[in-house]
C-alpha cells in the first residue's frame, strides 16, 4: 500500500518482436558485427551502441559471430524471416 501513495508503479516491459531476415542478420554479424551493425538492424539500438563503444576490445566481434551462428541455426516459420 505504501507504494501506492508514493506513485510507484510496476512497469511491464513489453517489446514487440522485430522481423529480420536471418541471412542478412548473419552477414551483418559476420562482417560488421564488431561495430554492432546486426544489433542496429534488429532495432536493438542500446546494444548496438554498446558494441560500437567496445569495438576496440574485440569482444563484440567474437560475440557477433556466435550470435550470427545461433540465429542462422534457428528454425524460421516464414522462409528466412525470423522474429527477434
Amino acid at each position: 500500500m505504501c507504494c501506492r501513495f508514493v506513485g510507484y508503479q510496476k512497469s511491464k516491459k513489453t517489446t514487440t518482436p522485430v522481423p529480420v531476415n536471418k541471412v542478412y542478420y548473419f552477414l551483418l554479424a559476420l562482417f560488421a558485427g564488431g561495430l554492432g551493425a546486426h544489433k542496429f538492424y534488429s532495432q536493438r539500438t542500446a546494444l548496438g551502441l554498446a558494441y560500437l563503444f567496445l569495438c576496440w576490445t574485440g569482444i563484440p566481434s567474437i560475440l557477433a559471430i556466435i550470435e550470427g551462428l545461433m540465429v542462422l541455426s534457428k528454425p524460421s516459420r516464414h522462409g528466412d524471416i525470423l522474429y527477434l
